[in-house]
């Protein structure tokens, strides 16, 4: 009888579905701050009590700082029958105090820039079209050319992140054809105490991902060798070298216990500081979207056909369970996270709280 139970124990669970509570608009915690992102309006509470509201049409997007101290909104107007759209940033602090506010103009056939903000009150844009890195702090705007005569290229893969003292970017140069094997990436380091830039380039094709932890980079993508595709990771100091590296190319990654995990197109990946792994699990036949660590958990976002499910892996990769969750508008941005013990599923235009 005991064995029975604790074979019943061990068995995954595929078929029960996960209960999610949609709300009818996009849905944020910063602090004790709840956030709601509609297309036509922005609203600020805490505890119940309004602390902002606007009124403003476009697609809106949320961005808070690595430890949560400053947080921005943006609106995008876009207008497919104009040549130029505005773009409204909103900057607050923690106490959900608007600290900034700004309006920059962009071209609707044109990439926009990369927005990030540091602890520190700052947001940066990143301009992939010129290389131009822009900070804006409160009553100042400072530009940084980190190349010059650079040639105009739509497509590059461009990413930017930063703490309080550093930014970094990390984006393609040009497009590859798969029989080109140069190296085709660079990565810069702007100290913000000084404002050097420290560049290097990196030996990838193109791009998929760069993540920092701590003073350690982390970079991923794919090398075309040989018209063959070969995924790479690679870790960096923070002097910029080479220390580890591995052959899988991530999505996405994310710091679980004292190890991390990598998501690809089709597996999870964990791995230990120098990128050598310690377990991995396939999902075949799966497009996973999103991975997120809850306490000694990590719940995946994935699609298989027509379905969309979450997946829970233990600490060893092994499969718990895997329910299939009821969401019409899950696309390759959709993510999932967790607040307060509660796994959130964001979309382009709604939240999923799971009951």
């Amino acid at each position: 009888m005991i064995l029975t139970l604790l074979l019943l124990a061990l068995f995954v669970t595929v078929n029960a579905q996960t209960s999610l509570k949609e709300i009818n608009s996009r849905y944020y915690l910063n602090g004790n701050s709840g956030i709601t992102l509609t297309q036509s309006e922005i609203k600020i509470s805490e505890n119940g009590i309004e602390k902002f509201s606007s009124s403003i049409s476009g697609y809106k997007n949320y961005l808070a700082a690595p430890q949560g101290k400053y947080f921005l909104i943006s609106n995008q107007a876009y207008d497919e029958t104009q040549p130029q759209y505005e773009i409204s940033l909103f900057f607050f602090n923690l106490n959900s105090e608007i600290v900034n506010e700004l309006k920059l103009n962009a071209s609707s056939d044109l990439p926009h820039p990369l927005f990030k903000v540091n602890d520190a009150g700052k947001i940066f844009a990143f301009d992939p079209l010129s290389f131009k890195l822009i900070i804006y702090d409160v009553g100042k705007k400072q530009e940084i050319q980190l190349e010059k005569d650079v040639p105009f290229e739509m497509e590059r893969s461009s990413f930017i992140e930063v703490n309080e003292n550093e930014v970094y970017v990390l984006t393609s140069i040009r497009p590859l054809m798969l029989e080109e094997s140069d190296a085709n990436t660079n990565l810069y380091k702007i100290n913000l105490n000084n404002n050097l830039i420290e560049k290097t380039l990196i030996d990838f094709s193109l791009p998929n991902l760069l993540f920092i932890y701590d003073d350690d980079i982390f970079i991923s993508g794919v090398k075309f060798n040989n018209s063959a595709v070969e995924g790479k990771t690679i870790k960096l100091n923070n002097q910029l070298q080479t220390v580890n590296s591995n052959s899988f190319s991530f999505n996405k990654m994310i710091r679980s216990g004292n190890d991390f995990i990598g998501l690809s197109n089709n597996s999870v990946i964990k791995m230990d500081n120098n990128l050598s792994v310690k377990a991995e699990y396939g999902f075949d036949n799966s497009r996973l979207i999103d991975l997120a660590a809850d306490k000694n958990l990590i719940k995946i976002l994935l699609k298989e056909d027509d379905t969309d499910y979450i997946a829970a892996l233990d600490d060893k990769l092994q499969l718990i369970s895997k329910q299939p969750i009821q969401i019409n508008d899950i696309t390759d941005n959709a993510s999932i996270l967790f607040s307060d013990n509660k796994m959130i599923i964001h979309t382009k235009d709604r939240t999923y709280l799971a009951e």
